[in-house]
């Protein structure tokens, strides 16, 4: 327990991650694959959280510790200004996976670090059932979900593709832009 809360855990929250990738932002020069694949994971890290934030309070799943006995098919579906309930899907294993599969596609030329991220991830998703955070079908969609954002994004010609957070009609979000060549 103590290892999955302070040293598996962090990577799905960004408290590891995104130093990772700040790191390997800064020790490439201008215009480098290095800086292009730390940019890309930064967004895939975004946009899974954000899509999992999105699909949490459309469904609104109890977590496994939220009930007793635990149910895994108590599900309260869409209503308006709550945060409870919020399994489904794992927001921790999607961005872990995002991140993952932009690393991996990234640098397809050294295996080891493909190989290194999604053992991570997948230890990220185990962590969330270990620690009855979540039920092992939140787990799968989130890695789906994150695994599809992080090579979606990888295969986009980065030059193109940018993201700007935004404000609206009294609200914020992102702008995806796209440019054709």
């Amino acid at each position: 327990d103590f290892i999955s809360q302070y040293f598996i855990e962090p990577w799905g929250s960004g408290l590891y991650s995104i130093p990772l990738l700040a790191g390997i932002y800064l020790t490439g020069s201008k215009n480098s694959r290095h800086r292009r694949i730390a940019l890309t994971g930064v967004k895939a890290f975004i946009l899974a959280g954000g899509a999992t934030f999105i699909i949490k309070h459309l469904a609104h799943r109890h977590r496994p510790y939220e009930d007793d006995p635990p149910n895994p098919y108590l599900w309260d579906g869409p209503y308006p200004f709550t945060s409870d309930y919020t399994s489904f899907p794992s927001g921790h294993t999607a961005t872990a996976f995002a991140i993952a599969s932009v690393l991996a596609f990234g640098y397809k030329d050294k295996p080891w670090i493909g190989i290194s991220s999604y053992t991570v991830a997948s230890l990220v998703g185990l962590s969330r059932i270990n620690d009855r955070k979540h039920w092992g079908s939140d787990v799968l969609i989130g890695a789906a979900l994150g695994s599809f954002i992080g090579i979606t994004l990888s295969k986009v010609n980065l030059k193109r593709v940018h993201m700007t957070p935004t404000a609206f009609n009294g609200g914020y979000g992102l702008l995806l832009t796209y440019s054709m060549p």
